[in-house]
């Protein structure tokens, strides 16, 4: 076997604004092809369609009167090239434990996070998508009590998976 290189810097490339592929980690020339901030996303390529599908939640919530509060969203775009350019961003999904709604009333400390699509384990027309929700400690609490709190719901801190309509 191969030993894998300690040093990989001759292998990477950036891809800039102005210049396509440049070799090297470039940072400052990189091009934003997503303006979200999402701090975590899927990117697979759906070959039924032939485009990129990328699936990501929301880290904060818009419009004015829920700056405050974690986002409920996740959001889709599509490209046909992994390079973009990618689409405008679509709703694809409404964290229900987020909704004020949602069964036994939202808790002001719960955020969700981390969604993603597993295009593998979808079926034919349909979505796999999960993401995680957890708690956000309230300030002042000792963080054991934050974990006593996690020891005992056992909803929280799983991957949460929807089946959806592929968009």
């Amino acid at each position: 076997l191969e030993a894998f290189p300690a040093d990989l810097s001759g292998s990477l490339e950036t891809l800039s604004a102005d210049a396509g592929w440049q070799p090297g980690l470039l940072p400052e020339r990189a091009a934003i092809l997503m303006d979200d901030n999402a701090s975590e996303m899927s990117v697979e390529f759906d070959a039924d369609r032939a485009r990129w599908l990328a699936v990501y939640a929301s880290p904060v919530q818009t419009g004015s009167s829920r700056a405050d509060r974690p986002s409920d969203r996740v959001y889709v775009r599509t490209a046909e090239f992994l390079e973009g350019p990618w689409s405008q961003r679509s709703l694809l999904y409404l964290m229900p434990e987020l909704q004020p709604d949602h069964f036994g009333g939202h808790q002001p400390d719960t955020l969700c996070y981390a969604a993603k699509a597993h295009l593998a384990f979808s079926p034919a027309g349909r979505l796999l998508l999960t993401y995680v929700c957890n708690l956000a400690g309230r300030e002042g609490e000792d963080a054991w009590q934050l974990l006593e709190r996690l020891e005992r719901d056992m909803n929280l801190y799983r991957p949460r998976p929807v089946l959806l309509p592929l968009p």
